[in-house]
C-alpha cells in the first residue's frame, strides 16, 4: 500500500511539473508551426521534468536508507534515469541537435550509466526482491546501449537461466540471439531463438522465427531458412503485415541460395509457382521482380530466360511479367547476345499493351534503342567482315520491335529509319537502305532537312543497287536517232529515273547532276535514243557549268554524226559554240 502511495505521489509530481512547463511554453508552441520543432519542445519539457524527478528521488533515497520503501525508490530512480535517457535520445536525434550529421550521445549514455549504478545497488542490496528479473533486464539493456556487450550478454544469460519463466526473458533471448548473429555465431543464435520458438503467445515470436530463417540462410541451409520464412509469414498474417512483407521479400534471395547450390527442388522453372503459393497479392509482383534482378546480378542469364518464359506462359497479364521481359532483355544486351536479343525485342513489343506502368514502358523503349545503338557500333567496326548482313538484320528487327512500342507519329521513328538506312548503306545492302530512306521522305514526322538528305541518298542507294544487278550501262556506243526503239525497262529503273527527274526539277545545284547524267545514259542504252538525246541536249545547255554538261553534249553530237544528220549537227555546233565556258572545246567536224 505504501509503495503504491509513493508511486502515486511521484506521478502527481511529474505530471504537474510537465503540465506547468507545457503551459509556460504555450506562446512559444503556438508560434512554432514546424511539427518537428514542437515535438522537440515537448521533449525538452519532459526531460526537464524527469531531471527534477530524479533529483527528488535521490533526495528521498537518502532519507529512506534502510527503510521499507528503499527498494521501491531505487527501482523508480532507475526507471526515471532510463526514461530521461530515452527522451535525451529523441532530442539529440532531432535535426536541430545534430552536428555534422552526427548525434551527440554523451548525455544519453550518462543517464544509462547512472541507471546501471542504481540497478546494481538495487540487485546487490535486495537479492530476493520479486521484481529482480525486471531489474536484470533493465541493466542488461543499459549495458547493451552503452556498448558493453560482454556485460550485457552476462546479464541476459543470468536472466534466462535464473528467471526462465519471467516475461522479461523473451527480450533477453532476442538480444542474445542478435549478439550471436552480430558475431556470426549462427548456431548459437538458433539455440536462443529455438527457445523463443516455443513461446507462441509472445508478441516477439514471429520476429524470432524471422531471425531463425536468416540464421539458417547464413549457415547455407536454404530448406530450413525457407521453412522458417513460411512460418514467419503464417504467424504474421493479419497481425503484423510489415513483417509478413519483409519475410516474403526475403523468399527470392533464400530460394536463389538453393538454386546456386543446384538443389533440384529450387529450379527457376518452379520459382513462380512457389512464390505464388506463398502470396497472391501485390507483394507477389515485388517477389517476381526481385528474383529476376537477383538472377541477373548473379550472372544466371539462362535461368532468367527460363523464369521469364514460365511467367509469360503462366502469368502473362501480370504487369510485372512485362518488366521481367525487359530485365531479361537488358541482361542479353549487357552480354551482347544479339541473337536472343531479337526474340526478346519482339516479346517486349508484344507485351507493350499490358504495360500499365508508364515508367517501365519507357524503360523498355530506351533498352531497345540502346541495343540498336550497340548493334550499330558493331556494324560500323565490322562493315567489311563476314556476317555483317546478319547484324544488320538484327538491327532492323530491333527497330521494328521499337516501332510497335510507340505511336506512328513518334519523332524518334525518323531517326531510327535514318540510322538503319545509313547502316544498311555502309554494309552495301543498298535496296534495304533505299527502302528506309524513302520511308523518311513519305513520313509526316520527318523534318525538311532530313527529307532533303534522304531524297538524295535514296537516289544514290538505288543507283548502287541497280549497278550491282547490271542494270546500269558501262560503255555507250553512239547510235543514230532513227534507230530509236525503246525496250521495256525494269520497274525499279523506271522508278529511280522518276526520283532523279523529280530531284532535278527541285534545282538542288549540282549534287544530282551525276545521277541525272546516269539516268540519261540508261534511257539511251535502253534504245530510247531520241528521248535520251533530247534530255542530254537540254541538260548541257541549261547546266553548261556542270562537269557533266560537255559529256552530255558530246554524246548528242556523236548521235547526230552516227545518223549523218549534218544539218542538225551544224545547228547544234553553232549553239554549243555560243557557250562561253566551252570555247575551244567544240570544233566542227
Amino acid at each position: 500500500m505504501k509503495s503504491n502511495f509513493i508511486n502515486f505521489k511521484s506521478f502527481l509530481f511529474v505530471s504537474g511539473s510537465v503540465l506547468y512547463l507545457l503551459l509556460m511554453q504555450q506562446p512559444m508552441l503556438a508560434a512554432t508551426k514546424n511539427p518537428e520543432a514542437r515535438a522537440r519542445t515537448v521533449d525538452a519539457a519532459a526531460l526537464s521534468s524527469q531531471r527534477t524527478s530524479i533529483e527528488r528521488l535521490r533526495t528521498s533515497l537518502k532519507k529512506n536508507r534502510g527503510k521499507a520503501g528503499e527498494s521501491n525508490i531505487l527501482e523508480r530512480l532507475a526507471e526515471a534515469e532510463q526514461t530521461a535517457a530515452a527522451i535525451e535520445f529523441r532530442i539529440v536525434h532531432g535535426p536541430a541537435s545534430q552536428k555534422n550529421g552526427k548525434a551527440d550521445l554523451t548525455g544519453y549514455r550518462r543517464y544509462l550509466r547512472s541507471s546501471i549504478a542504481t540497478l546494481t545497488e538495487l540487485i546487490n542490496r535486495f537479492p530476493n526482491l520479486a521484481q529482480l528479473a525486471r531489474a536484470h533486464a533493465m541493466r542488461g539493456k543499459a549495458y547493451e546501449e552503452v556498448g558493453n556487450n560482454s556485460s550485457a550478454e552476462k546479464e541476459y544469460r543470468y536472466l534466462v537461466s535464473r528467471y526462465s519463466r519471467a516475461p522479461e526473458t523473451s527480450a533477453a533471448l532476442m538480444s542474445l540471439a542478435d549478439m550471436a548473429i552480430a558475431n556470426r555465431d549462427y548456431g548459437g543464435a538458433i539455440k536462443y531463438l529455438s527457445n523463443m520458438e516455443k513461446r507462441e503467445d509472445d508478441p516477439r515470436h514471429p520476429f524470432a522465427l524471422h531471425r531463425m530463417a536468416w540464421a539458417y540462410y547464413n549457415l547455407k541451409q536454404p530448406a530450413k531458412a525457407l521453412l522458417y520464412l513460411e512460418k514467419t509469414i503464417d504467424m504474421s498474417d493479419g497481425s503484423n503485415e510489415s513483417l509478413k512483407e519483409l519475410a516474403l521479400l526475403d523468399v527470392p534471395l533464400f530460394y536463389l541460395e538453393g538454386r546456386e547450390q543446384k538443389l533440384p527442388q529450387y529450379s527457376s522453372e518452379h520459382a513462380p509457382s512457389y512464390f505464388k503459393s506463398l502470396e497472391q497479392g501485390t507483394i507477389l509482383g515485388k517477389m517476381i521482380i526481385q528474383y529476376s534482378k537477383l538472377l541477373r546480378a548473379h550472372a544466371l542469364g539462362d535461368d532468367l530466360i527460363v523464369f521469364k518464359n514460365v511467367l509469360v506462359e503462366s502469368q502473362p497479364d501480370r504487369p510485372e511479367t512485362f518488366e521481367v521481359v525487359t530485365i531479361a532483355f537488358e541482361d542479353q544486351l549487357n552480354h551482347r547476345r544479339f541473337e536472343q536479343l531479337v526474340a526478346l525485342a519482339n516479346e517486349v513489343a508484344s507485351f507493350q499493351k499490358r504495360a500499365k506502368n508508364r515508367e517501365v514502358l519507357e524503360k523498355a523503349q530506351k533498352l531497345l534503342l540502346d541495343s540498336a545503338a550497340e548493334i550499330q557500333k558493331l556494324i560500323a567496326k565490322n562493315r567489311n567482315a563476314e556476317g555483317v548482313e546478319e547484324l544488320n538484320q538484327r538491327l532492323s528487327d530491333v527497330y521494328a520491335a521499337f516501332t510497335r512500342l510507340v505511336d506512328e507519329n513518334d519523332p524518334r521513328l525518323a531517326k531510327i529509319h535514318y540510322n538503319l538506312a545509313e547502316s544498311l548503306f555502309s554494309t552495301k545492302q543498298f535496296e534495304a537502305a533505299t527502302k528506309n530512306y524513302r520511308w523518311l521522305i513519305g513520313h509526316s514526322g520527318t523534318d525538311e532537312k532530313t527529307k532533303n538528305e534522304a531524297t538524295q541518298k535514296s537516289i544514290a542507294s538505288r543507283y548502287e543497287a541497280l549497278r550491282i544487278h547490271g542494270l546500269m550501262p558501262k560503255e555507250l556506243k553512239a547510235k543514230s536517232l532513227a534507230s530509236s526503239a525503246p525496250a521495256k525497262m525494269d520497274d525499279s529503273v523506271t522508278e529511280w529515273i522518276g526520283w532523279v527527274d523529280s530531284r532535278q526539277k527541285q534545282g538542288t545545284g549540282d549534287e544530282n547532276d551525276a545521277f541525272y547524267f546516269e539516268a540519261n545514259r540508261v534511257i539511251y542504252a535502253n534504245g530510247d535514243i531520241s528521248r535520251a538525246v533530247r534530255r542530254f541536249n537540254a541538260f548541257a545547255l541549261e547546266n553548261h557549268k556542270s562537269q557533266y554538261a560537255q559529256p552530255s553534249a558530246a554524246l548528242v553530237l556523236d548521235s547526230y554524226v552516227a545518223g549523218s544528220n549534218w544539218k542538225e549537227l551544224q545547228e547544234l555546233i553553232s549553239a554549243y559554240l555560243g557557250v562561253s565556258e566551252w570555247k575551244g572545246t567544240c570544233e566542227p567536224p
